[in-house]
């Protein structure tokens, strides 16, 4: 009669290798995903900005497009 031996921490080494990978690339993935936004923002922002001096007189701020189009539903 043979006996089967149940894999008791055979995961362990996989998670753990999941963990140090996930730990080595969650930074650059946050500053990632944080720093794309706020690059369209100020491109638009400046660059509509650059464009459409003034609105009926009025000088507007390089993130006023932007806001609008966030403030419209």
């Amino acid at each position: 009669m043979s006996t089967i031996s149940l894999p008791a921490l055979s995961w362990f080494p996989v998670w753990q290798r999941n963990f140090l990978v996930w730990r080595k690339l969650a930074l650059p993935s946050i500053l990632g995903n944080l720093a794309d936004p706020l690059i369209y923002m100020l491109g638009l922002g400046y660059g509509l900005g650059a464009m459409l001096p003034t609105v009926e007189g009025q000088p507007i701020s390089p993130f006023s497009p932007l806001a609008r189009c966030a403030l419209q539903r």
